[in-house]
């Protein structure tokens, strides 16, 4: 296999990719490669149509980058086709193992590392980082109505009452053995509720 570095203007998207691609993905690739560098190569037909790499190309773009990474391969039309659509579905197919990205997000955040460079919006995080059991559901709560709770704090928290409210979370940590407010809120409204 043959990485060739060219001009980013030579390569073209292939016009029916049928992979929608957000701006979102592509801000968190332009600060991917901000932070780790350009480390993957864009696979193109021989004809420099993109087979493998939109996200990736649209993020150099971006980033005003002049030269490329590619690795050119003699796809037939079909073999490309098939490809480019396998590429994108395989990833649909993986699955987190939610403990040890926990024990994984976890390091990252004990050493202060930004966790958005993992591709996790906040809300994603949060997910990660507030205790469940199997049926996700804390006690009688459910998590997904008790997360949105907690975001409603988050929105429409008085600023004036933020000394005060974080004497109080700061008791809730202690109390309930978390680190953070999201799971403190989450507990103190469990424990409420497992109390009336």
């Amino acid at each position: 296999m043959e990485i060739q570095e060219i001009n980013i203007d030579e390569i073209k998207p292939y016009k029916n990719n049928p992979r929608e691609i957000s701006n979102e993905a592509v801000e968190k690739v332009v600060k991917s490669i901000q932070v780790f560098g350009y480390n993957q190569p864009i696979v193109v037909d021989n004809d420099n149509v993109i087979v493998v790499g939109h996200t990736r190309w649209k993020a150099l773009k971006k980033l005003g980058r002049e030269k490329v990474y590619i690795i050119k391969k003699d796809f037939t039309k079909n073999n490309a086709v098939a490809y480019r659509i396998m590429d994108n579905r395989a990833n649909e197919e993986s699955k987190w193992q939610n403990k040890l990205l926990k024990e994984e997000l976890n390091l990252l955040q004990d050493e202060n590392f930004d966790l958005d460079l993992t591709g996790f919006d906040e809300t994603e995080l949060d997910q990660f980082f507030l205790p469940k059991d199997e049926d996700n559901k804390i006690g009688d709560i459910d998590l997904d109505i008790a997360q949105n709770d907690v975001k409603m704090i988050q929105i429409f928290f008085n600023p004036e009452q933020e000394t005060s409210f974080k004497e109080a979370i700061e008791k809730l940590y202690e109390k309930y053995k978390v680190d953070n407010i999201s799971d403190a809120v989450l507990q103190a409204v469990v424990n409420e509720s497992n109390n009336s």
